[in-house]
């Protein structure tokens, strides 16, 4: 069974009941160290493939900071699946990072949220 696409319409009804909740998506971070986690742990997908995703977040991203941009992590996961073979693997990471549970909010407009 394949990863599930996080473009899909299930996927992306979530995204539109997000946006007409009228919450602007920017301003919310993750743990930069724990999206790395995330990613490395995530199964099913080569580890060579997790660190060229990792690398990519870093370079346009993460930039060594403690915090990632939630938002920015998506736009930037999204034009890497027009970019990267191995779509499938990609999904997987995706689904990962999308789990609150597993990848929580740490901070929202700059102010710890933990």
């Amino acid at each position: 069974m394949g990863a599930e696409d996080p473009f899909s319409k299930d996927a992306a009804t979530r995204v539109a009941r997000f946006l007409a909740s009228g919450e602007s998506p920017e301003g919310y971070q993750f743990s930069s160290q724990k999206l790395k986690d995330v990613i490395r742990a995530t199964p099913g997908v080569n580890d060579e493939f997790k660190e060229k995703v990792i690398m990519s977040l870093e370079e346009k991203v993460i930039k060594g900071q403690q915090r990632a941009d939630v938002y920015r992590v998506g736009l930037t996961l999204a034009a890497m699946s027009n970019e990267v073979e191995g779509r499938e693997d990609l999904y997987k990471i995706m689904n990962e990072v999308n789990d609150l549970d597993k990848l929580p909010i740490v901070s929202i407009r700059g102010k710890s949220v933990q």
